[in-house]
């Protein structure tokens, strides 16, 4: 956790000093900065200053593997992200991930006095993931970049199963259990991003992002719900996980537009 604190404390000081190197300039400021831009060969493709671009990611692993996510953030990923460019053509960025699944399944066929019985697998998670990119406008349609951007993320599973007793039907739970559906946890972390924009025609561009970073999990208590027979509740503690490892985003390759 020191570490942890730490690492934040590090990327934190680096906001504020770009904050301190003009990144907030006045409005004036700003349009000249914007007419300079513009009279440039890359205002014919590229972002300027005071523009905004929206995007989205997923991850080309799992067309080879269903099952990719869960690793380092990638279980709800960094699937759409907004960014706001300043004067230097640099941007403050924020990566939103999101995922909602429900399974269910017949495992009891109804009758003539009963009804059917199903089991119910969900998952689901959402992340926020602030940060800042340097770009190095190398040409009017490419610009590679690095930065930092740091995790707030947020994960719950559970497996249920219907029985009939008498004639009501009553779900047997657990949340969380990692030997049903995995560990829920809540995340925390930070790490360095590398990547670059090339944009196909004005404004239309592709982009590919690797990065290196560190994640904190704290797992969630696992919890058994009995809707039928309160004393068969139970709860678990569960433990933590610290991982340092490549693939801070799982969107690896990038669509996105600048407004």
């Amino acid at each position: 956790m020191k570490k942890l604190i730490f690492l934040l404390a590090i990327v934190w000081g680096f906001q504020l000093q770009a904050q301190d190197n003009g990144i907030f300039d006045n409005d004036k400021q700003q349009q000249k900065s914007r007419q300079n831009f513009e009279s440039g060969v890359q205002e014919a493709y590229m972002y300027g200053p005071g523009d905004i671009s929206l995007e989205v990611g997923f991850d080309p692993r799992s067309i080879f593997n269903a099952s990719s996510g869960g690793d380092m953030f990638g279980f709800i990923g960094n699937q759409l992200r907004y960014r706001k460019f300043n004067v230097e053509g640099n941007a403050f960025r924020m990566g939103m991930g999101i995922h909602y699944v429900r399974l269910s399944n017949v495992v009891v066929q109804p009758t003539d006095d009963d009804p059917a019985l199903h089991e119910y697998v969900t998952d689901w998670g959402i992340s926020l993931m602030p940060g800042y990119e340097k770009h190095f406008h190398v040409s009017s349609r490419f610009s590679p970049y690095m930065g930092y951007q740091v995790l707030f993320g947020y994960h719950r599973t559970s497996y249920a199963y219907e029985y009939l007793d008498g004639s009501t039907v009553y779900q047997y739970k657990w949340i969380n259990d990692p030997s049903k559906t995995g560990y829920g946890s809540m995340d925390i972390g930070a790490g360095f991003i590398t990547g670059f924009d090339y944009f196909i025609v004005k404004h239309l561009y592709v982009g590919l992002e690797l990065g290196l970073g560190f994640q904190y999990s704290h797992y969630l208590d696992t919890q058994i719900v009995d809707e039928g027979d309160s004393d068969n509740n139970e709860t678990y503690e569960n433990g933590s996980a610290i991982i340092l490892a490549p693939g801070l985003t799982s969107g690896f390759i990038r669509l996105g537009w600048v407004f």
